[in-house]
């Protein structure tokens, strides 16, 4: 014997009809592309069903389970729907399925057997449209890996050409050389787009072109150059790749000039860190105060490393020298109060007393007779002694 009372059954029916209506509400809006049918929130529904139990808090109290079924749709809106949006329409002379997408335009595919013989060309290029207008999505399937879609007809004609022509892309060795721009040149700009001729369209028959640009490389070396030669089957997509190749130019320039700036200023810094060093060996210096020796000590030690930044290299330069000029007048000072110092002491030392010359005495003397002498005599005497 079953457990289950008619009530249950009852209200098991209106549960299940209740999700068919508003899965079938859900599908007609996301045909229309807009709220054709208001569906309740949770909130909402709840409040609805409270209102209609009556104060029922189990199966076996509701009276009437028909009471708990949701309004029935609108059948004239729901009619006009199906005949705006139907399940398929006639594209290229074919009927083909649509496809409804919550937040997307409805998408119509074109298989691979409908596309051998270009019929994507006979595409209007106003779009595809519903018969209530509502714009269609077109996918053009060429392989299981390759398809193209969009609701813009003329760039969806593009991209489908360019698939096509796709084997004369691939065989076009024959590219014209494209100069790059030379980082040692300082008037070296990227050149203007080239154009060239790659093949004949097997769509049309018209001249397919390529545009030529020095674009920035994707993938390279430290060594490498940042630019190489590359074709493009668009010039919106090669007008793109220089416009990145002249913003990477200045920037690499930038780059350079800031690099040769940094280069000078630490090769200052290096100069005046050795001058700053310099003065270690001057006298006086084991008689300054300690920090103002750790200081210079600091800076031209191991860890006095020089920024790396332009300004911080600046900074450092103008510190340093800074130092050494309060380090040079401390050594003056040290200088000029030892030189007064021995002055002092000089000054204060005891004089010695004068020394006079006195003249050595002949050991012998000249004698002379008593009666006197004459020049002659002398003459004689002094010149036999010199």
């Amino acid at each position: 014997m079953s457990d289950i009372t008619p009530t249950r059954q009852a209200l098991a029916g209106v549960i299940e009809y209740n999700r068919g209506l508003l899965a079938r509400a859900r599908d007609l809006n996301c045909r229309a592309g807009a709220v054709i049918f208001p569906i309740m929130d949770r909130g909402s529904l709840a409040t609805w069903l409270a209102n209609r139990l009556q104060g029922a808090r189990r199966a076996s109290e509701v009276q009437n389970p028909d009471v708990l079924k949701l309004p029935e749709l609108d059948q004239a809106q729901v009619a006009r729907v199906l005949t705006e949006c139907p399940d398929t329409i006639c594209v290229l002379g074919f009927d083909l399925p649509v496809e409804y997408r919550g937040g997307s335009a409805p998408l119509v595919r074109i298989g691979r057997d409908k596309v051998g013989d270009h019929t994507w060309r006979n595409l209007p290029d106003e779009g595809v449209k519903l018969p209530g207008g509502r714009l269609v999505e077109i996918m053009v399937i060429f392989t299981y890996y390759n398809s193209v879609s969009g609701t813009d007809v003329p760039a969806l004609k593009r991209q489908c050409a360019s698939i096509a022509n796709k084997s004369a892309w691939d065989v076009w060795r024959d590219r014209p050389a494209i100069g790059l721009p030379d980082l040692a040149d300082p008037s070296a700009v990227v050149p203007e787009i080239i154009e060239a001729v790659y093949g004949v369209s097997v769509v049309d028959g018209t001249p397919l072109m390529a545009y030529g640009v020095a674009a920035l490389k994707g993938y390279r070396y430290s060594s490498d150059s940042w630019f190489e030669d590359k074709w493009y089957q668009s010039r919106e997509e090669a007008q793109t790749a220089r416009v990145a190749a002249i913003a990477k130019l200045d920037g690499l320039r930038k780059e350079i000039s800031e690099k040769a700036l940094v280069e000078a200023a630490k090769k200052e810094a290096e100069e005046a860190k050795e001058e700053l060093r310099s003065v270690q060996s001057r006298d006086g210096w084991y008689e300054l105060e300690y920090e103002l020796r750790r200081k210079v000590e600091d800076r031209t030690g191991y860890w006095g490393s020089i920024p790396s930044d332009l300004e911080g290299i600046k900074a450092r330069v103008v510190e340093t020298r800074a130092l050494k000029v309060q380090v040079e007048a401390a050594l003056g000072t040290f200088c000029e109060h030892k030189a007064q110092a021995e002055r002092e002491r000089q000054a204060a030392a005891p004089k010695p007393a004068p020394q006079v010359k006195s003249r050595p005495i002949p050991q012998s003397a000249p004698a002379f007779s008593s009666g006197g002498f004459t020049l002659a005599d002398l003459t004689q005497k002094w010149g036999r002694r010199s």
